[in-house]
């Protein structure tokens, strides 16, 4: 039972601006997580980042004694979970 939430929007035309609260999932008695996934088809094209050398986030918790964030990225696969790490 996924008690986490998470909503994104658009912010000055260019920047993505997403904001959650991750929840302890209680019989696990350990924290969930968000995602943020695109609705385009397995086939559908996305600007090529062939070149591209830097990610840029700004992230914030307001959990003083978070370790960090997890980020990770997938192409190619209908399924992410399994080859983004």
């Amino acid at each position: 039972g996924g008690l986490s939430n998470s909503d994104y929007s658009i912010e000055d035309s260019k920047y993505l601006k997403w904001d959650g609260e991750v929840k302890v999932v209680p019989s696990l008695k350990a924290p969930g997580f968000c995602n943020l996934e695109t609705s385009k088809n397995y086939f559908d094209k996305f600007p090529d980042a062939t070149g591209s050398t830097h990610l840029t986030l700004l992230v914030k918790s307001t959990t003083p004694d978070y370790q960090g964030f997890k980020v990770s990225f997938a192409a190619d696969t209908i399924n992410p979970q399994f080859k983004s790490f």
